[in-house]
Protein backbone atom coordinates (compact mmCIF):
# COMPACT_ATOMS: atom_id res chain seq x y z
CA UNK A 1 0.00 0.00 0.00
CA UNK A 2 2.84 2.28 0.93
CA UNK A 3 4.81 1.68 -1.76
CA UNK A 4 2.22 2.03 -4.27
CA UNK A 5 1.40 5.33 -2.83
CA UNK A 6 4.75 6.80 -3.03
CA UNK A 7 4.99 5.17 -6.81
CA UNK A 8 2.23 7.69 -7.11
CA UNK A 9 3.62 10.36 -6.15
CA UNK A 10 6.73 9.59 -8.39
CA UNK A 11 4.90 9.26 -11.45
CA UNK A 12 2.79 12.57 -10.24
CA UNK A 13 6.20 14.72 -10.01
CA UNK A 14 6.96 13.30 -13.56
CA UNK A 15 3.89 14.19 -15.21
CA UNK A 16 4.20 17.89 -13.20
CA UNK A 17 8.07 18.02 -14.93
CA UNK A 18 6.94 17.13 -17.95
CA UNK A 19 4.14 19.57 -17.98
CA UNK A 20 6.21 22.98 -17.01
CA UNK A 21 9.80 21.27 -17.97
CA UNK A 22 9.79 23.32 -21.20
CA UNK A 23 9.61 26.39 -19.66
CA UNK A 24 12.75 25.74 -17.76
CA UNK A 25 16.46 26.62 -18.39
CA UNK A 26 18.12 23.76 -20.53
CA UNK A 27 20.47 23.31 -17.82
CA UNK A 28 17.67 22.89 -15.18
CA UNK A 29 16.05 20.61 -17.94
CA UNK A 30 19.08 18.35 -18.01
CA UNK A 31 19.56 17.70 -14.46
CA UNK A 32 15.97 16.88 -13.77
CA UNK A 33 16.30 14.34 -16.66
CA UNK A 34 19.86 12.78 -14.81
CA UNK A 35 17.95 12.34 -11.69
CA UNK A 36 14.54 10.37 -13.40
CA UNK A 37 16.89 8.14 -14.99
CA UNK A 38 20.33 7.72 -12.48
CA UNK A 39 18.39 8.71 -9.42
CA UNK A 40 14.58 7.97 -8.68
CA UNK A 41 14.97 4.51 -10.03
CA UNK A 42 18.22 3.63 -7.36
CA UNK A 43 16.10 4.88 -4.13
CA UNK A 44 12.98 3.23 -5.37
CA UNK A 45 14.75 0.41 -4.36
CA UNK A 46 16.57 1.38 -1.50
CA UNK A 47 12.68 2.13 0.49
CA UNK A 48 9.69 5.25 -0.23
CA UNK A 49 11.92 7.46 1.91
CA UNK A 50 14.61 8.45 0.03
CA UNK A 51 12.12 9.08 -2.87
CA UNK A 52 10.22 11.40 -0.78
CA UNK A 53 13.00 13.14 0.54
CA UNK A 54 14.27 14.27 -2.86
CA UNK A 55 10.67 14.57 -4.62
CA UNK A 56 10.29 17.58 -1.83
CA UNK A 57 13.81 18.71 -2.12
CA UNK A 58 13.72 19.23 -5.69
CA UNK A 59 10.12 21.28 -5.78
CA UNK A 60 11.82 23.34 -3.11
CA UNK A 61 14.99 23.77 -4.86
CA UNK A 62 12.87 24.30 -8.52
CA UNK A 63 9.60 25.55 -6.89
CA UNK A 64 10.55 29.50 -7.12
CA UNK A 65 12.34 28.86 -11.15
CA UNK A 66 9.22 26.87 -11.99
CA UNK A 67 6.75 29.90 -10.68
CA UNK A 68 9.06 32.59 -12.19
CA UNK A 69 9.56 30.78 -15.52
CA UNK A 70 5.74 29.57 -16.38
CA UNK A 71 4.65 33.50 -14.74
CA UNK A 72 7.29 35.47 -17.17
CA UNK A 73 5.67 33.33 -20.62
CA UNK A 74 2.15 34.01 -19.55
CA UNK A 75 2.75 37.54 -19.01
CA UNK A 76 4.42 37.63 -22.12
CA UNK A 77 2.23 35.70 -24.30
CA UNK A 78 -0.72 37.39 -23.07
CA UNK A 79 0.35 41.34 -23.78
CA UNK A 80 0.95 40.05 -27.46
CA UNK A 81 -3.03 38.92 -27.65
CA UNK A 82 -5.25 41.36 -29.01
CA UNK A 83 -7.58 43.92 -26.83
CA UNK A 84 -11.34 43.06 -26.84
CA UNK A 85 -12.90 46.41 -28.12
CA UNK A 86 -16.36 47.07 -27.00
CA UNK A 87 -18.53 45.26 -24.02
CA UNK A 88 -16.71 42.25 -23.51
CA UNK A 89 -18.90 38.88 -22.69
CA UNK A 90 -16.61 37.95 -19.65
CA UNK A 91 -18.20 39.68 -16.30
CA UNK A 92 -15.10 39.00 -13.97
CA UNK A 93 -14.79 37.64 -10.65
CA UNK A 94 -13.93 40.17 -7.89
CA UNK A 95 -14.42 38.26 -4.81
CA UNK A 96 -11.06 39.72 -3.07
CA UNK A 97 -11.70 36.64 -0.48
CA UNK A 98 -10.70 34.15 -3.40
CA UNK A 99 -7.63 35.81 -4.41
CA UNK A 100 -4.49 33.64 -3.95
CA UNK A 101 -1.00 34.44 -2.89
CA UNK A 102 1.36 33.82 -5.60
CA UNK A 103 3.21 30.87 -5.66
CA UNK A 104 4.50 27.80 -7.88
CA UNK A 105 1.01 25.20 -7.21
CA UNK A 106 -0.75 28.63 -8.29
CA UNK A 107 1.29 29.41 -11.43
CA UNK A 108 0.64 26.00 -12.52
CA UNK A 109 -3.30 26.17 -11.91
CA UNK A 110 -3.22 29.60 -13.98
CA UNK A 111 -1.42 27.87 -16.65
CA UNK A 112 -4.20 25.94 -17.51
CA UNK A 113 -6.97 27.43 -16.84
CA UNK A 114 -8.39 30.32 -19.00
CA UNK A 115 -8.25 34.14 -18.08
CA UNK A 116 -11.36 36.74 -18.60
CA UNK A 117 -10.82 39.02 -21.83
CA UNK A 118 -7.71 41.30 -22.24
CA UNK A 119 -9.84 44.44 -21.87
CA UNK A 120 -6.94 46.95 -22.53
CA UNK A 121 -2.78 46.79 -21.54
CA UNK A 122 -1.00 48.68 -19.07
CA UNK A 123 2.90 50.68 -19.67
CA UNK A 124 4.84 51.75 -16.86
CA UNK A 125 8.45 53.08 -19.28
CA UNK A 126 10.61 53.68 -16.44
CA UNK A 127 10.00 50.54 -14.60
CA UNK A 128 9.73 48.16 -17.05
CA UNK A 129 6.38 46.83 -16.58
CA UNK A 130 4.29 46.18 -19.41
CA UNK A 131 0.89 43.74 -18.60
CA UNK A 132 -2.49 42.69 -20.40
CA UNK A 133 -5.17 44.06 -18.49
CA UNK A 134 -8.28 41.78 -17.71
CA UNK A 135 -11.63 41.76 -15.83
CA UNK A 136 -11.96 40.77 -12.44
CA UNK A 137 -8.95 39.80 -9.91
CA UNK A 138 -9.24 35.34 -10.65
CA UNK A 139 -6.10 33.55 -10.08
CA UNK A 140 -5.75 32.96 -14.02
CA UNK A 141 -6.06 36.48 -14.59
CA UNK A 142 -3.57 37.74 -11.79
CA UNK A 143 -0.57 35.20 -12.98
CA UNK A 144 -0.84 36.86 -16.40
CA UNK A 145 -1.35 40.26 -15.75
CA UNK A 146 -3.12 43.17 -13.99
CA UNK A 147 -6.89 42.58 -12.86
CA UNK A 148 -9.75 45.77 -12.33
CA UNK A 149 -10.92 45.53 -9.32
CA UNK A 150 -14.46 47.09 -9.82
CA UNK A 151 -16.86 45.84 -12.32
CA UNK A 152 -17.91 48.56 -14.64
CA UNK A 153 -14.77 50.92 -14.93
CA UNK A 154 -13.78 52.87 -17.51
CA UNK A 155 -9.96 54.49 -18.40
CA UNK A 156 -9.85 58.35 -18.13
CA UNK A 157 -12.78 58.10 -15.84
CA UNK A 158 -12.95 58.22 -11.95
CA UNK A 159 -10.58 55.81 -10.33
CA UNK A 160 -9.50 53.56 -12.67
CA UNK A 161 -8.40 50.40 -10.43
CA UNK A 162 -6.12 47.67 -11.24
CA UNK A 163 -4.26 44.69 -8.67
CA UNK A 164 -1.55 43.03 -9.56
CA UNK A 165 0.85 40.15 -7.69
CA UNK A 166 4.47 41.32 -6.30
CA UNK A 167 6.49 38.16 -6.49
CA UNK A 168 8.72 37.18 -3.98
CA UNK A 169 11.36 35.53 -6.05
CA UNK A 170 11.21 37.82 -9.12
CA UNK A 171 10.11 41.45 -7.98
CA UNK A 172 10.80 42.34 -12.32
CA UNK A 173 7.48 40.44 -12.97
CA UNK A 174 3.86 42.13 -13.08
CA UNK A 175 3.47 44.52 -10.45
CA UNK A 176 6.82 43.67 -8.87
CA UNK A 177 8.41 47.23 -9.80
CA UNK A 178 5.54 49.18 -8.50
CA UNK A 179 7.47 48.91 -5.31
CA UNK A 180 10.01 51.50 -6.64
CA UNK A 181 7.55 53.85 -8.39
CA UNK A 182 8.51 57.73 -7.62
CA UNK A 183 6.30 60.89 -8.32
CA UNK A 184 6.75 62.26 -11.46
CA UNK A 185 6.33 58.86 -13.62
CA UNK A 186 4.09 58.10 -16.69
CA UNK A 187 1.89 55.33 -16.76
CA UNK A 188 0.07 54.55 -19.95
CA UNK A 189 -3.42 52.45 -20.21
CA UNK A 190 -4.83 52.03 -23.47
CA UNK A 191 -8.18 49.92 -24.39
CA UNK A 192 -7.10 49.45 -28.51
CA UNK A 193 -8.57 53.00 -29.51
CA UNK A 194 -7.26 55.58 -27.36
CA UNK A 195 -4.25 56.24 -24.61
CA UNK A 196 -4.59 57.52 -21.44
CA UNK A 197 -1.76 58.66 -19.55
CA UNK A 198 -1.14 59.20 -15.92
CA UNK A 199 1.15 61.01 -13.93
CA UNK A 200 2.35 59.05 -10.73
CA UNK A 201 1.30 61.74 -7.45
CA UNK A 202 1.67 58.88 -4.68
CA UNK A 203 3.76 55.42 -3.67
CA UNK A 204 2.47 54.26 0.07
CA UNK A 205 1.95 51.50 2.02
CA UNK A 206 -1.58 50.97 3.26
CA UNK A 207 -3.54 47.71 5.26
CA UNK A 208 -4.63 45.12 3.39
CA UNK A 209 -8.64 46.98 4.80
CA UNK A 210 -7.97 50.26 3.25
CA UNK A 211 -10.85 49.48 0.80
CA UNK A 212 -11.07 53.72 0.60
CA UNK A 213 -8.18 54.00 -1.98
CA UNK A 214 -10.43 52.19 -4.57
CA UNK A 215 -13.48 54.87 -4.10
CA UNK A 216 -13.71 57.56 -6.67
CA UNK A 217 -12.86 60.64 -6.21
CA UNK A 218 -14.78 63.78 -7.13
CA UNK A 219 -13.64 65.87 -10.00
CA UNK A 220 -10.35 63.54 -10.26
CA UNK A 221 -9.12 61.35 -13.22
CA UNK A 222 -7.08 58.62 -11.44
CA UNK A 223 -5.24 55.58 -11.52
CA UNK A 224 -4.92 53.37 -9.16
CA UNK A 225 -2.74 50.01 -9.09
CA UNK A 226 -2.23 47.82 -6.14
CA UNK A 227 0.13 44.94 -5.03
CA UNK A 228 1.60 43.51 -2.24
CA UNK A 229 4.29 44.76 0.31
CA UNK A 230 6.01 43.03 3.15
CA UNK A 231 4.91 39.00 1.98
CA UNK A 232 1.57 40.15 1.71
CA UNK A 233 1.33 41.79 5.19
CA UNK A 234 0.50 45.07 3.73
CA UNK A 235 0.37 46.74 -0.12
CA UNK A 236 1.56 49.18 -1.86
CA UNK A 237 -0.63 51.66 -3.46
CA UNK A 238 0.76 53.95 -6.65
CA UNK A 239 -1.72 56.79 -7.77
CA UNK A 240 -1.34 58.51 -11.27
CA UNK A 241 -3.79 61.41 -12.24
CA UNK A 242 -4.83 61.99 -15.87
CA UNK A 243 -2.50 64.00 -17.55
CA UNK A 244 -3.40 63.79 -21.17
CA UNK A 245 -5.76 61.26 -23.42
CA UNK A 246 -4.90 60.21 -27.36
CA UNK A 247 -5.76 58.22 -30.32
CA UNK A 248 -4.23 55.14 -30.18
CA UNK A 249 -1.69 55.33 -33.14
CA UNK A 250 0.76 52.91 -34.89
CA UNK A 251 3.01 54.78 -33.18
CA UNK A 252 2.76 54.63 -29.92
CA UNK A 253 1.47 51.01 -29.69
CA UNK A 254 5.37 50.54 -31.04
CA UNK A 255 6.83 52.77 -28.22
CA UNK A 256 4.33 51.61 -25.26
CA UNK A 257 2.51 48.60 -26.09
CA UNK A 258 5.13 46.50 -28.22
Amino acid sequence: MIRSALKYIIETFEEFVELIGYLLPTGFRRKLRWLKEHVFSKLWFRGGLGILLVFFGIFMLLGSTIESNLVSKMSKDSYNQHIVTGKSHNKGMYDFSKVKAASPKNAVQARLSLPSDVVGKLSVPELGVKVSIYLGVSNANLNRGAGTMKPNQQMGQGNYTLAGHHMDNDDSLLFGPLARAKTGQVALLTDGKYVYTYRIISRKEVTKYAVNVLNDVRGKCLLTMITCAQGGKTRWCVTGTLVKTQRLTKHLQSIYFA
